[in-house]
């Protein structure tokens, strides 16, 4: 994880979310298991419209390139300092 984030703490950041949000997980999902818990993403209706329009708005981000362009767009000019950078990522969410 180290290799793919800019720092050891933001890949510490990210394996301490990880671990949370899957023991929030195991909370809510009890005993059911993987296949009963994928069905759900397409019986359950709040799930399924959900899962739709995320899914749209990733196709038209993919489309038009948002994801490459924009945070280059929006960071050029500026001169940022290492901790700087740090604390833009960190506060990133």
């Amino acid at each position: 994880m180290v290799r793919l984030r800019d720092h050891p703490i933001i890949a510490a950041r990210d394996y301490y979310y990880s671990y949370i949000i899957y023991q929030e997980e195991m909370k809510v999902a009890g005993g059911l298991g993987y296949f009963s818990r994928l069905r759900d993403c397409f019986t359950v209706p709040r799930i399924r419209r959900a899962n739709y329009g995320a899914s749209t708005v990733m196709l038209a981000q993919q489309m038009c390139g948002i994801n490459s362009e924009l945070p280059l767009i929006l960071l050029q000019g500026l001169s940022l300092t290492p901790s700087s950078h740090l604390f833009l990522q960190l506060n990133h969410l």
